[in-house]
């Protein structure tokens, strides 16, 4: 179950079950933080210096994490780092002293009243913000990359998607480049007959072309076609990524 959120009791950090560790690992060590961040705002004396602490966040050095969790003092320079690029911590300096934000922290630990900081309140603003552009631009990425859009004259025909599919399953089978300009090819050859666009993927994959001229399939002029001399003009037809430049007689 990946849904939801559990109640801990502070109690539990206590136990000897927690206490008796002899090291930590990542996840121990991220339960450990969020454990000692503060629940609510408070002033703290370090060093002799008192610090305002909100709520969510914790005054920790490298040395102290290190003992806590024994590490190495690099390994907590590491970890502390992989949280703060994935935005599950904020990390600066405050008087000398290593001060962590935990974002998000009132998602997952919200107050009686429902209420955050102004501090909190900008931390995880940062973090949801982050999150949801880099979801967008995966999702633009993902978009250029696998696919170029089909006609509506060719989504409009029932099991055209299934049968493109296939046949770039085919292509690919055959050693074919399916970069979005080829797709984009094909796709406006079939486009030029929706009618007969099914037929010209089911036939091009039962010859083993790679591509295909609509010439080929008018009144099964190909069926005699050999697969090398089809896949040849598949090639010549501009259904590679290919170059051709044409041989030119010089007078």
């Amino acid at each position: 179950m990946s849904e939801g959120y559990i109640t801990l009791s502070r109690q539990f950090f206590s136990h000897p079950f927690w206490t008796d560790k002899k090291n930590f690992d990542r996840a121990d060590a991220w339960i450990d933080l969020i454990q000692m961040a503060a629940f609510s705002d408070h002033k703290k004396l370090v060093k002799g210096r008192l610090i305002e602490v909100e709520r969510g966040c914790l005054v920790a050095s490298i040395r102290f994490l290190s003992t806590r969790w024994r590490w190495s003092n690099s390994k907590v320079v590491l970890f502390l780092a992989t949280l703060n690029k994935a935005e599950m911590i904020e990390q600066e300096k405050r008087q000398e002293n290593t001060y962590l934000t935990l974002c998000n922290y009132d998602t997952y630990n919200p107050t009686k009243d429902g209420k955050a900081t102004g501090k909190r309140q900008e931390s995880d603003r940062k973090a949801t913000g982050k999150r949801q552009r880099e979801e967008g631009t995966k999702k633009v990425q993902e978009g250029i990359k696998n696919n170029t859009a089909i006609p509506e004259s060719l989504t409009a025909i029932a099991g055209f998607e299934s049968e493109w599919g296939e046949f770039k399953t085919h292509r690919k089978a055959k050693k074919a480049s399916m970069t979005p300009r080829v797709e984009e090819l094909l796709l406006k050859k079939l486009s030029e007959k929706p009618d007969k666009a099914l037929d010209a993927l089911q036939t091009a994959q039962t010859r083993g072309w790679t591509g295909f001229e609509w010439s080929w399939l008018e009144n099964g002029k190909n069926g005699n076609r050999s697969k090398t001399e089809a896949e040849r003009d598949a090639e010549n037809t501009g259904y590679t990524d290919n170059i051709k430049i044409p041989h030119i007689k010089m007078p």
